[in-house]
């Protein structure tokens, strides 16, 4: 671990040939009002058994995440299906 060992070099605003009102907060173009951290949403679930078993549950589960995704409110007019639609190929 070389880094660990490796000296840091610390530069000072004179060293970089720029005033003290220049650098930091009072060179600042923005003040910074807060710092917000995201809560994490994600959780892992490892799936076990057969390859098959697997596979199965892996369904049942992105079946029930979409169930649950089309029929909360929040997106409920998102998806919108109209089979009277014509398709037309640009290409003939």
């Amino acid at each position: 671990m070389a880094a660990k060992k490796k000296e840091l070099k610390v530069w000072a605003a004179a060293d970089l040939g720029l005033a003290d009102n220049e650098v930091g907060r009072a060179g600042a173009m923005y003040d910074i009002l807060e710092v917000l951290i995201p809560d994490r949403k994600s959780r892992v679930e490892f799936l076990t058994g057969t390859p098959e078993e697997a596979a199965a549950k892996l369904v049942e589960k992105a079946a029930q995440r979409s169930e649950s995704f089309i029929g909360s409110k929040e997106h409920s007019n998102d998806f919108v299906f109209d089979r009277n639609i014509e398709t037309t190929n640009s290409n003939r």
